[in-house]
């Protein structure tokens, strides 16, 4: 069976991979200390991806160029020695999940050896929680901010403003204001709640001493 060698230089291919090796060293993100062996994967699989795009070579090629690609990594003893180690513990997975999946790009995350938050540059310096604040008349609203990797994810939660009583779950609708224009706590969900602090009852019998809360 012939292997065509798709980037072979008739001059230097050993030089050759070199410089593409470089290249694919500089496009390789940083990876956190806790996947050491992320990067020697990636490397792989980068590889592997020249000598049989899109993963649409044979099991049995697959582990031949396998073996090609390790050797022409640069960088030493100490990482081919890690690159063999490699691929005798997971290079059959590797080759079954390319395989089935017709792609190298997540089989490095797939066996755990990269994590794909190491990819996450983070979110815009405004995605921040924001605590109860006032918004439509009535209503006070308080924003959860969760950096999720790249994105942003932002939930919002509604309750009565001061002086108001009931629930929301929108910020338009479902708070009331309280009687007499009475007062009450933010986030007051009951008419028993609401309180006047001072005056006199409606028929003026009577003056508040105290808060009287409606019942």
């Amino acid at each position: 069976m012939h292997i065509k060698n798709h980037y072979r230089h008739p001059g230097h291919p050993i030089l050759h991979f070199a410089y593409i090796f470089v290249a694919i060293l500089q496009s390789i993100p940083c990876y956190a200390a806790s996947y050491p062996n992320c990067e020697p994967c990636q490397l792989l699989m980068q590889c592997m991806d020249l000598e049989c795009p899109n993963a649409t070579c044979t099991q049995s090629q697959m582990s031949y160029f396998l073996d090609s690609c390790a050797r022409k990594i640069p960088g030493g003893a100490m990482i081919q020695n890690t690159v063999q180690e490699l691929i005798s513990t997971y290079g059959e997975v590797w080759i079954e999940i390319s395989f089935n999946d017709n792609s190298f790009e997540n089989t490095c995350t797939m066996t755990n050896l990269c994590n794909n938050e190491s990819e996450c540059s983070g979110c815009a310096a405004d995605c921040v929680s924001v605590d109860w604040r006032n918004s439509n008349t009535g209503y006070q609203v308080k924003t959860t901010a969760t950096c999720n990797c790249n994105t942003c994810e932002r939930t919002s939660q509604y309750r009565c403003a001061s002086g108001y009583w009931g629930t929301s779950g929108n910020g338009t609708s479902g708070c009331t204001r309280c009687p007499e224009s009475g007062a009450s706590a933010a986030g007051t969900t009951s008419q028993t709640g609401c309180y006047v602090t001072s005056g006199t009852d409606p028929n003026g019998d009577y003056s508040f001493t105290s808060n009287c809360y409606y019942k």
